[in-house]
């Protein structure tokens, strides 16, 4: 079994944990190595985490209710705004959601989470472009944009 394995399930029957339990419970292996897998799992999306006093916990994505884990000064807002972009991406409307995830870059301090919102935005903005056929019209959002409809 690889260790991203053995270390997803760990955290799979463990949620909560920080990176300093997680890497005590793979004393066999390097703490760099362990480290990696979990950073790697959490880029994948499968792991979550949140950021608490001393570090980030982490948990099997969508397995448990985030909200208990949540510290005072995150809001639910957050995770709002996060669902809500979700959902424009499923509609594809690419470029409202890009535009969501550039709100919540901005009003996240932490540069873990700023530089995911900001990968997930230049994802959206990419689709986005590729939504274009090859007329040069573009069906973003609902709304009609091209041909002779645009030009002022």
């Amino acid at each position: 079994m690889n260790i991203a394995k053995s270390i997803f399930e760990f955290i799979e029957k463990n949620p909560g944990k920080m990176l300093r339990d997680i890497t005590a419970a793979f004393p066999e292996t390097k703490p760099v190595t362990v480290k990696s897998a979990v950073h790697r799992l959490y880029y994948d999306g499968e792991l979550a985490s949140v950021e608490v006093t001393g570090g980030f916990i982490y948990f099997v994505a969508g397995s448990i209710d985030i909200e208990e884990y949540l510290p005072g000064g995150l809001s639910g807002e957050i995770l709002a705004l996060e669902a809500t972009a979700k959902k424009l991406e499923e509609k594809r409307y690419y470029r409202r959601a890009a535009t969501v995830w550039q709100q919540l870059c901005d009003s996240n301090c932490t540069a873990k989470a700023r530089e995911r919102y900001l990968r997930l935005k230049n994802a959206s903005v990419r689709n986005a472009r590729n939504m274009n056929d090859s007329s040069g019209s573009c069906y973003l959002a609902g709304n009609y944009c091209g041909g002779d409809l645009c030009s002022d």
